[in-house]
């Protein structure tokens, strides 16, 4: 049984399908920004070069930025960023998702739940970049990735408004 039902409140997710809500979610966006890259970086006449560039410098040691150029093993880096990119888009999913049952039962929280939400990702994210992503930056594609993370984030807010339609409307009427 995926919902639990109240006769106080409207149905609430179960957390099972919360986490495969969120799971979804998190596969959702991270394929759209995979594609998205594999289309940029084919234009650009490398395909898998973000990627590859990326998985080079979370998992080499020794990664020059000045040697820009695919790596010999450049289907593992791409297969492993992959992954742990995959990951990383899940957990938000994850967290999105739990978020969002949150929010169903008391939703006055969406606004500032998710202004909380937003900072928390963003510092996440810039942790990542000045981490791992900055010594790659002239070798990389930044308004590919801008997009990127454009089209990602508005595959995974389409996949959640769908599931939740009422929630919006439900915080407009107080």
């Amino acid at each position: 049984m995926d919902r639990v039902v109240d006769h106080n409140t409207a149905a609430l997710p179960s957390t099972m399908s919360v986490a495969r809500e969120g799971a979804l979610a998190g596969v959702i966006g991270a394929v759209a920004l995979a594609f998205w890259f594999l289309i940029a970086d084919s234009i650009a006449g490398q395909p898998f070069h973000t990627p590859a560039l990326l998985g080079a410098r979370v998992f080499t040691s020794n990664f020059d930025p000045a040697d820009a150029g695919m790596p010999d093993s450049a289907a593992a880096l791409v297969a492993g960023y992959t992954l742990v990119h995959g990951l990383a888009f899940v957990l938000a999913g994850l967290m999105i998702a739990s978020a969002m049952a949150v929010f169903e039962r008391t939703p006055p929280l969406l606004i500032p739940g998710f202004f909380f939400l937003f900072v928390f990702f963003e510092f996440v994210y810039y942790t990542y970049v000045l981490a791992f992503v900055e010594p790659v930056f002239t070798a990389v594609n930044w308004p590919a990735i801008l997009i990127g993370n454009i089209i990602a984030v508005a595959a995974m807010a389409a996949f959640f408004l769908r599931r939740h339609p009422d929630l919006l409307r439900r915080l407009a009427r107080g």
